[in-house]
């Protein structure tokens, strides 16, 4: 649990309906914003926490309701997207990180309280004009180590400066190598009108309606397609997937290398936390 007004976090054990034990701490300025990830591979949950302030991520290591050891980074203009899937099967959970001024996205894999070197997914050139956003990323259980099936499913456009005329896509690309390289990237729906996507009172929004699930070693994805509106009084948005599950790249056909290049993250790393709700709009 936390507490905005003091920062504080309290971990409860739970028996059922019944609490066990309790202890709080006192994180001040800090976020929870995962309590789901184990990071050191230790069968127990640990905690990211993100201050908004900086824009640093740390990792608390739990053994229970007492914490072990933990380690700060600092990645300014990152968010973390992601923060309880295993990537590369090693059985410790591992970050997506999304920046909304570039529409990258990164794996950060873990080694407990160490990361790797963030790597950047080839999705497109380093100097493409094309936004990505919005990411919905899966790995094969049955899968481990260097030869880990990746999916990922996101949102993109195709020209980031596009001003009121941009038109939303859905992308997907696959690794069979844990990530270090990528096949070629498929558009799976639009292009969409903005128009054709709900309005908020923040903008037009997909939510962060987007996901992928291995099944029988094939990817199923989710995500929202608008349509264009039968009348002026009605309108046409929901959720598709595609009719048959997604293929995971060959290692033949997997020729896009992941790299540092265009990766912009200091060395130690960053990220906020919410997962990015709303269209990006330039």
């Amino acid at each position: 649990m936390h507490k905005p007004a003091t920062g504080s976090v309290q971990i409860v054990l739970m028996n059922g309906v019944n609490w066990t034990q309790a202890l709080e701490y006192q994180w001040s300025g800090w976020k929870v914003v995962s309590a789901d990830g184990d990071y050191n591979g230790d069968g127990r949950s640990d905690l990211v926490l993100h201050k908004a302030s900086t824009g640093s991520v740390q990792i608390v290591l739990m053994n229970g309701v007492n914490w072990t050891a933990s380690k700060e980074y600092s990645w300014s203009g990152w968010k973390v997207v992601s923060a309880d899937g295993d990537y590369n099967g090693d059985g410790k959970s591992d970050l997506v990180l999304h920046k909304a001024s570039t529409g990258s996205v990164q794996i950060v894999l873990m080694d407990g309280v160490n990361w790797t070197a963030a790597s950047r997914v080839p999705i497109d050139p380093v100097t493409s004009v094309v936004d990505h956003f919005i990411p919905g990323l899966a790995v094969d259980p049955a899968t481990s180590g260097a030869t880990a099936h990746l999916g990922l499913t996101y949102y993109f456009y195709p020209n980031a400066a596009c001003g009121g005329a941009c038109q939303l896509e859905v992308g997907f690309i696959s690794s069979p190598d844990g990530g270090a390289h990528w096949g070629t990237a498929t558009q799976l729906a639009g292009p969409m009108a903005l128009s054709q996507i709900a309005q908020t009172s923040q903008g037009s929004m997909v939510g962060d309606y987007i996901s992928s699930s291995f099944s029988g070693g094939k990817v199923a994805t989710l995500f929202a397609v608008g349509l264009q509106q039968p009348s002026t009084t009605t309108f046409d948005e929901a959720m598709y997937a595609p009719s048959t599950p997604l293929t995971v790249a060959s290692p033949a056909q997997a020729t896009n290398a992941s790299s540092t290049a265009g990766v912009v993250v200091p060395a130690g790393g960053a990220g906020t936390g919410k997962t990015q709700q709303s269209i990006r709009r330039n």
